[in-house]
C-alpha cells in the first residue's frame, strides 16, 4: 500500500486569485453603474457641457439678436447594420427624430420668452458617421460616404450615425398671415409631446414618431 506524502505550506497563500476578482468585481460593477447612469439619462434633455462630443446628446440654445435664437439638437450616437437600406432608413429617422427635437424645443424657448409663435429662418442639418468593430481579416469591397462596407461575415461591423440639427429661430407675438414656415408653439409642443411619450422618461424613446 502506497502513501502520498503532502507538503505543508509554511506560509499561507497569498490572495492574488481573491484580489483579482475583488478588483474584477469592482470594475464591473463601476461600468454597469456607468452604464445605468447613462441609460437613466433622457433623450429630450439639455446637452450636457461635461460630457465628450461622441457621447452626448440632446438640446442647446443660443441668443443671436434680441428676436433671433439658434437651437441645436445632438442626437446620441446610433449604430446599425453596415447595408445601405438599412442606413438609409436610420439616417432618416435618426434625422427627422433631430429635427422634431430642435423644433420642439424651439417651441419651448418661444414661451418661455413670452411669444406664441415662432418661424424658422434657416436649417442646418449633418450627420457624423463611423464605423465601429471592422474585424481587420475581412477584405473591404464598397466604399460609401457611410464608411466602409465589408463582406460576408461581417456581423460584428456597424455603422454609427449620429446626426445634429440646429434651426435658427426668430420669436413672432403673432402668426405671419399665409407663411408656411411659422409655428404655434402651445401647437407644436401638444404634436411633440403626443409623438414621442417617452422622450423626456429615463428610457429609451421610441426611434420614431408613434403616429
Amino acid at each position: 500500500m502506497s502513501h502520498r506524502h503532502y507538503r505543508h505550506r509554511s506560509h499561507p497563500r497569498r490572495p492574488v486569485k481573491f484580489t483579482a476578482v475583488f478588483f474584477s468585481s469592482v470594475t464591473l460593477f463601476m461600468i454597469l453603474a456607468a452604464c445605468a447612469a447613462e441609460k437613466q439619462r433622457a433623450l429630450y434633455s439639455p446637452l450636457d457641457p461635461g460630457t465628450p462630443y461622441y457621447d452626448n446628446y440632446g438640446y442647446t440654445e443660443t441668443k443671436v439678436t434680441d428676436g433671433t435664437i439658434e437651437i441645436t439638437y445632438l442626437s446620441r450616437d446610433e449604430g446599425t447594420i453596415p447595408y445601405l437600406d438599412y442606413v438609409e432608413q436610420m439616417k432618416e429617422a435618426l434625422e427627422q427624430r433631430a429635427h422634431d427635437f430642435a423644433l420642439w424645443r424651439a417651441a419651448e424657448a418661444a414661451l418661455e420668452n413670452r411669444f406664441p409663435h415662432f418661424a424658422v429662418e434657416e436649417t442646418t442639418a449633418r450627420t457624423r458617421k463611423h464605423i465601429v468593430g471592422r474585424d481587420p481579416d475581412l477584405t473591404p469591397y464598397h466604399n460609401y460616404n457611410y464608411g466602409v462596407f465589408i463582406g460576408y461575415g461581417a456581423y460584428r461591423t456597424n455603422i454609427w450615425l449620429q446626426p445634429m440639427v440646429t434651426l435658427r429661430v426668430r420669436l413672432l407675438p403673432e402668426a405671419k398671415a399665409g407663411a408656411t414656415d411659422t409655428y404655434d408653439a402651445k401647437a407644436v409642443i401638444a404634436v411633440y409631446e403626443s409623438s414621442y411619450p417617452q422622450a423626456r422618461e429615463p428610457v429609451d424613446p421610441p426611434l420614431v414618431p408613434l403616429n
